[in-house]
């Protein structure tokens, strides 16, 4: 499988669902090895793990971070230097993760055994 269709490496049941939610692979490899570190990564590292080109994980950063899916330690547009720090915004992430396994599998539909 090219790099592309799978950054990451990422376990099969988790690329069937990304797939049929119509998930972009690079985005969710991204956020997953942005949430190993806690306290942050820059995208050179990012670049590195995931074996991608600047040009795209760059991309893929911005969009997270308008998206309010990554945060990052200075304000969008102010930037001091060339390096920017990416953290996940856990609280986001796990909300929009609820809200939608409350959509397609509500608790009541699981309990019933259907």
């Amino acid at each position: 499988m090219p790099i592309y269709a799978n950054p990451a490496n990422l376990p099969p049941a988790i690329t069937e669902v990304a797939e049929m939610l119509g998930m972009n692979q690079v985005r969710l490899a991204i956020l997953a090895v942005v949430a190993q570190y806690p306290e942050g990564v820059q995208s050179g590292f990012i670049i590195e793990e995931l074996e991608l080109q600047s040009r795209t994980v760059t991309r893929h950063l911005a969009q997270l971070v308008d998206e309010g899916w990554l945060i990052t330690d200075e304000p969008a547009g102010q930037r001091a230097g060339k390096r920017l720090t990416y953290r996940t915004n856990t609280g986001k992430i796990r909300s929009g993760l609820h809200s939608i396994a409350d959509l397609i599998a509500p608790e009541e539909a699981a309990d019933d055994g259907r």
